[in-house]
């Protein structure tokens, strides 16, 4: 368990992807405080992406494909984080402004919301499942 509940960063990655979505589609505009509140839940899927990490360390020796699966996704998770937190709040990150910043566009966005989407219930499944 990270915080409460042992698939937190999944249903938060989820709900990230839903946000990722209203993003792209320019529903925001209808969404009082959204841009304050998008930012925030990255935040909180950057965290516990992070201590996944330390979670991954512990879980490794019980299901080796399954931690190795783990590690790839939140690595990616991260990056994504990273990315759309640099592009929301205008920080300058070392090698994320520059390189992963400008790949996100609106097509990208449905794009990075369905690979969130499908790896999060992919992952909440894997784990019932074991």
């Amino acid at each position: 368990m990270k915080l409460l509940y042992e698939l937190e960063d999944s249903i938060v990655g989820i709900i990230a992807a839903i946000f990722i979505l209203i993003y792209a589609a320019q529903w925001s505009l209808k969404i009082p405080y959204f841009l304050i509140i998008f930012p925030a839940v990255l935040g909180i899927f950057l965290l516990l992406n992070i201590l996944d990490f330390a979670y991954f360390t512990k879980d490794f020796h019980e299901n080796v494909k399954l931690s190795l699966v783990s590690f790839a996704i939140n690595i990616i998770d991260i990056a994504i984080n990273l990315a759309f937190l640099s592009k929301l709040l205008s920080a300058r990150i070392p090698f994320v402004s520059d390189s992963l910043v400008p790949l996100i566009t609106n097509q990208s966005m449905y794009v990075i919301a369905a690979y969130l989407i499908i790896a999060n219930l992919a992952w909440i499944y894997w784990y019932h499942k074991k």
